[in-house]
Order: structure tokens, then sequence, then C-alpha cells
């Protein structure tokens, strides 16, 4: 006899139970990685300073895996660049009517006097070494008119806080 309350026979789960358990789990994990991918594909920077910025930490990694200095060498659009020998390393930054980004030379080295406003050199090409630093530059970006300088950290190859209008 059974004391009252209790079950008779051995504990565990059915069958039943363990499979609509394995199909919710399944369930879960294809709609995590659903949504997943969709997160993945939205991560890709649709404006041209977010663009250049997620480039730089590319470049970057590229020079720490590699172990040598990496150039990031900008074509004559300001939208194409180049950082390695081979087809497959260039990236073309998107295009949003009003706003031009570009690497240019560090704060006053590069000033050309242009109709009475000064103008920033912009780079022939952006070092980046082995250890992860970057040669001294600036970020040069124009929206609407307006021209926005940001100064890039050597260290991490970021951006500084403290922007500058022209």
């Amino acid at each position: 006899m059974t004391a009252q309350g209790q079950r008779t026979g051995r504990g565990g789960f059915t069958l039943l139970e363990v499979l609509l358990a394995l199909g919710l789990a399944t369930l879960v994990a294809g709609l995590w990685v659903a949504g997943a991918a969709g997160v993945l594909r939205s991560g890709q920077a649709s404006d041209p300073e977010d663009a250049l910025l997620a480039l730089l930490q590319r470049t970057r990694r590229e020079a720490v895996t590699r172990g040598r200095p990496v150039d990031l060498i900008p074509l004559d659009d300001d939208r194409t660049f180049t950082w390695g020998p081979g087809p497959d390393e260039t990236a073309v930054l998107p295009e949003i009517a009003e706003v031009r980004v570009r690497l240019v030379e560090p704060d006053g080295s590069g000033l050309a006097l242009l109709g009475g406003v000064p103008e920033a050199r912009p780079l022939a090409r952006y070092r980046i070494h082995p250890d992860g630093t970057g040669d001294p530059a600036r970020l040069e970006i124009q929206r609407n008119g307006r021209v926005r300088m940001v100064d890039l950290d050597p260290l991490t190859c970021s951006p500084l806080p403290g922007a500058t209008d022209q």
C-alpha cells in the first residue's frame, strides 16, 4: 500500500514530455538564429562616417592579425578605400547626398588657404602599425555645408571627443 498523495512506480519523464521539450527547444533556437542574423545584417553602417570608423577598426584588426603595418589608402572618389594587395580588400562607403567624410592631416599640419578658407589636405594613406596604433590623423565630416573635424586617437584609431566645427 502507498501513502495517500504518493505516486507508485518509477519517477521520470514520459516519451511525450521529452519530445515536447525537444521540439520547444528547437523552435526557440530557430527563432534565436533568425533574429541574430537580422541583427548582424542591420549592423552594417549606412552612414559614411560610421562606415569609415568601422573600416578603420577592421584595418586595425588586419594589422594586428598580420603582424605588419597595413595602409588604408583612399582612392580618387573619397568613398573607395583599399588596404592590401588583393582586390577583395576594397571597401566603398555608402553615398548620402550632402555628406562627405575623409581622412586628413592632423591639426594644423596640412592646412591650405583656398579662397580665404583654410582647407585640410587629405591623407594619401593612413598607416596602422602591428601593435594596433595608427599615424596621427583627423576625420573631416561635411554635412549639409557644415564641416566638423574629429581627431583620431593614435592608440585606438577611434574618434576623440571634442570635435571642432569649421
